[in-house]
């Protein structure tokens, strides 16, 4: 009995001791995480603000390949989230939302675990040359109670460990995704667009070259005829595609007037857009719509009114094609 007695009085001892050390232990998860991505920042910036992304490299999505996904709100920025729901216990039920985020800089997340709690997560980028330092924080608190601060103790171990390999599955997939034709699209809150700009109707393959260099050449010479000061660089908009189209040969004024002879004013409603920057000659044009068409068919978007390629570079000034820089946005809505 005394043998009995020495051993429970041990276990109560050692129960006693897990309950105490429990309520010393911190009741909130912080984890922090860094790895140097061998990619752009554009890259590793890309495969995290658009939430379809994920399933490149996540962890989880590893632990669980059927999950069931759903996206809101284009799937990628500001206010975009997603949901899963997995059969596995180790992925569970949730939902994640993009809380705010700055291009190339940030991306913060707020996650809600059903029936587990809240968490924040943030990834921060840094850039060094043709490389990128990500940083991947997580901060959850996790409640009060005896034992929930050995809870958060194995959880910050879990959770550490899958920000590890997550992170390198995203430097081993971006070193997949440079070997291909890859290149960086943005979406864009845009505000109405006005414009003075000449209309052409019936516009063909053949015919926009020789349309495109007389309107332009018209706009601008009306404009410093005028002495109207651009706002912007030059566009064309599309309204149409087909065998023939219509367009415009565009540019925004700064205070301009009501009126101006010989150019129509109009203004477009604004929208979300997907950007694309084009590098090259016009040649190139048409493969640079075409990738974007895709892009859009991909994150299961659709355009949803006219299109538009600005052009940055002014040939005059630069005559080397290779350096043109040519702005492609199309505006998009989700597909129902």
């Amino acid at each position: 009995m005394k043998i009995l007695k020495k051993i429970i009085i041990a276990l109560l001892a050692i129960v006693g001791l897990v309950v105490v050390i429990g309520f010393i232990l911190p009741k909130e998860v912080n984890v922090e995480k860094s790895l140097t991505i061998d990619a752009p920042v554009e890259m590793a910036f890309s495969q995290i603000v658009n939430l379809r992304n994920w399933k490149n490299w996540s962890p989880w999505y590893k632990m669980d390949t059927t999950v069931v996904m759903s996206y809101k709100n284009y799937g990628m920025g500001k206010g975009a989230s997603y949901a899963w729901e997995s059969c596995s216990a180790n992925v569970g039920k949730g939902s994640m939302t993009i809380t705010d985020c700055k291009p190339l800089e940030y991306v913060y997340t707020e996650l809600e675990f059903k029936g587990q709690g809240n968490a924040t997560a943030n990834f921060i980028f840094e850039p060094d040359g043709n490389k990128t330092k990500v940083t991947w924080t997580m901060h959850s608190n996790m409640g009060k109670g005896p034992i929930i601060g050995w809870l958060a103790l194995a959880m910050k171990q879990m959770i550490g460990a899958s920000y590890v390999q997550g992170l390198t599955d995203l430097n081993t997939f971006c070193q997949e995704l440079k070997q291909s034709d890859w290149h960086f699209v943005a979406l864009q809150n845009q505000n109405e667009i006005e414009f003075f700009g000449i209309p052409a109707k019936g516009v063909t393959m053949e015919t926009m070259p020789q349309i495109m260099g007389e309107n332009f050449g018209k706009l601008m010479e009306t404009i410093g005829k005028e002495q109207l000061e651009p706002a912007g660089y030059p566009f064309a908009v599309y309204y149409s595609w087909g065998e023939t189209f219509d367009m415009d040969c565009g540019i925004q004024l700064n205070n301009a007037p009501d009126e101006i002879k010989g150019l129509v004013k109009k203004n477009i409603q604004g929208a979300v857009f997907a950007s694309y920057k084009h590098t090259g000659s016009y040649d190139g044009l048409h493969g640079a719509h075409i990738y974007l068409m895709k892009w859009l068919e991909q994150n299961e978007l659709e355009i949803a009114g006219p299109v538009f390629e600005i052009y940055e570079t002014d040939p005059m000034k630069e005559p080397d094609p290779s350096k043109w820089i040519t702005e492609i946005k199309y505006p998009i809505k989700e597909i129902e």
